[in-house]
């Protein structure tokens, strides 16, 4: 299986494409992941870059993820007209869009109904499959608020979120349970997360949780 990823800090934080890559390993062992990630940048951004323009078009993809500058949300308009900026180049890939779906800040919490009604309506409108973090991630908070998610600056996952949003992703990419998956995850030496055991089962479940019910 191979997946780009495209976005910013939310994408490259903690090596998220590189936990999705790992976990996929287990069941894929040749599975790789790529990013075109920039600090701040939206989609908009990513479709007059050279270097987006030639990763989506000249490799070929089973998955490409969009994901959104969030923080703060410019609306649902700039998403669908960020997302359809880079339409003429997913278009001649074969891939499968996805759309990372990610949380609100932790000072905004009443955010977070904004960016979902919008995402879900963007994903709809691409015919793009919602890879929702954020139902996970307030799953989470709600079931198990003694595991911390955000990052101190309150906007970013730490190891632990980008952990929960790479469990969603390998429920949405493999369209199975995450439970009983690594809970340490190292690259090249590395160590990208390292969770307990209880921790990790409570994540995996509320991904695969979230992951249901984005696909009821």
């Amino acid at each position: 299986m191979k997946v780009l990823f495209i976005g910013n800090s939310h994408t490259f934080c903690n090596g998220l494409p590189f936990q999705v890559r790992e976990l996929l390993r287990q069941t894929r062992p040749d599975s790789e992941t790529v990013m075109c990630a920039t600090g701040g940048m939206t989609l908009g951004w990513h479709s007059q870059q050279p270097e987006t323009q030639m990763a989506i078009q000249f490799y070929e993809w089973d998955y490409i993820v969009l994901q959104e500058k969030t923080h703060p949300f410019d609306g649902y308009d700039v998403l669908l007209n960020d997302c359809m900026s880079l339409l003429p180049y997913l278009q001649k890939t074969g891939a499968q869009i996805l759309l990372y779906m990610t949380w609100a800040e932790k000072r905004f919490p009443a955010n977070q109904a904004i960016l979902d009604k919008a995402f879900t309506a963007v994903a709809k409108e691409l015919r793009a499959t919602l890879v929702p973090v954020s139902k996970a991630w307030q799953q989470l908070l709600r079931s198990a608020p003694e595991i911390e998610l955000y990052d101190m600056d309150g906007e970013h996952a730490n190891p632990t979120g980008s952990y929960l949003a790479a469990c969603v992703f390998y429920s949405i990419l493999e369209k199975h349970s995450p439970v009983g998956l690594p809970h340490k995850i190292c690259v090249n030496g590395d160590e990208l997360v390292n969770i307990s055991q209880s921790d990790a089962e409570k994540i995996q479940q509320a991904a695969w949780a979230a992951s249901q019910d984005s696909a009821a």
